[in-house]
């Protein structure tokens, strides 16, 4: 079973190593400018410690370097990638409010754009993390810890510690976006 692991991760990375190459390549044949392929190369790198395939990096290198929306067909051509696949990715982007997707009057065409400006990206983020992320687990955990006030104690003290954190989450949270919106 290690073997197979080993080998399973060895293989998943070479399917990286390959696509980046293969990505890399399409780049220089002139389909995108240098600039375009340098941001591509930072957004990959980026895109490691946020757990990012290849595909998803690489669709926000063009959707952030893009002045204007880019077409799910467009995105396909230049990544290379199957209109399928980049329709996913754009889709999963959306969820987590790093892609928009929109269409134009007259056109049967999606588009896709990514927000710029990144400290109203990261302003966005924090107050989305706020509302759906911390508020949520701040309201109920208390009732979640005072229904199950008779279980293990310790399970209940690693809950109310959660709790507690959270809480401080939440102070930080808003003095961060009190010193972003005052900035």
């Amino acid at each position: 079973m290690f073997l197979f692991l080993l080998y399973f991760k060895y293989f998943k990375y070479s399917i990286y190593l390959i696509t980046i190459k293969y990505i890399n390549e399409e780049l220089c044949t002139g389909t995108m400018a240098d600039l375009d392929h340098d941001v591509i190369d930072l957004f990959l790198y980026l895109g490691e410690f946020h757990g990012w395939d290849a595909l998803t990096s690489t669709i926000c290198a063009i959707l952030f370097i893009e002045p204007k929306e880019v077409a799910l067909t467009d995105l396909a051509k230049k990544t290379g990638y199957s209109l399928a696949s980049c329709c996913i990715k754009v889709q999963q982007l959306e969820k987590s409010g790093l892609v928009k997707k929109l269409s134009k009057p007259g056109s049967k065409k999606v588009y896709a754009s990514m927000e710029k400006d990144l400290f109203a990206h990261w302003m966005n983020m924090i107050k989305r993390a706020m509302t759906y992320k911390v508020g949520h687990i701040k309201n109920v955990l208390p009732d979640i810890i005072k229904r199950h006030k008779n279980a293990d104690k310790r399970k209940i003290k690693i809950l109310e510690g959660w709790h507690k954190d959270v809480v401080r989450i939440e102070g930080i949270f808003q003095e961060l976006i009190k010193r972003m919106e005052h900035d």
